[in-house]
């Protein structure tokens, strides 16, 4: 004997629920993935060297102050 539940008037057995479930949650995932649109990839952002080497000239400015700074 299978356990029922009373839905709308109607006895519905456990296993009607659980297939009904997952069907549902299938359903869906494939649903969402199949019209989904693709995401376009960013564009790399192009770094020019010059930006580079002020960055490293800063950082080594900063260390050198503050190593004259705590002397």
């Amino acid at each position: 004997m299978v356990a029922t539940y009373n839905i709308a008037g109607k006895k519905v057995p456990s296993h009607y629920l659980a297939i009904a479930t997952l069907t549902t949650v299938i359903g869906g995932v494939f649903l969402y993935k199949a019209l989904a649109k693709p995401s376009k990839a960013a564009a790399p952002v192009p770094a020019s060297a010059g930006q580079d080497d002020d960055v490293t000239k800063a950082i080594d400015e900063f260390v050198k102050s503050n190593g004259e700074e705590k002397k």
